[in-house]
């Protein structure tokens, strides 16, 4: 299975009854970021909090 497919279910599953097509598109949306940032994390493309931190401080 494709990793859209399994993204797809995901979000389908997670779905109470009720929910709409807006409901469906914004839980396509957040587990799609999810798996982005996790493959962001195995490939090392991530910046330490301390980075972070230095590049938005205030400078004295």
């Amino acid at each position: 299975m494709t990793k859209l497919k399994e993204t797809a279910i995901k979000a389908i599953t997670s779905l109470p009854d009720e929910a709409n097509l807006d409901d469906l598109l914004q839980e396509i949306i957040y587990h799609a970021e999810i798996d982005e940032g996790l493959k962001d994390i195995q490939e090392r493309r991530t910046v330490s909090i301390e980075e972070i931190e230095a590049q938005f401080s205030p400078k004295k």
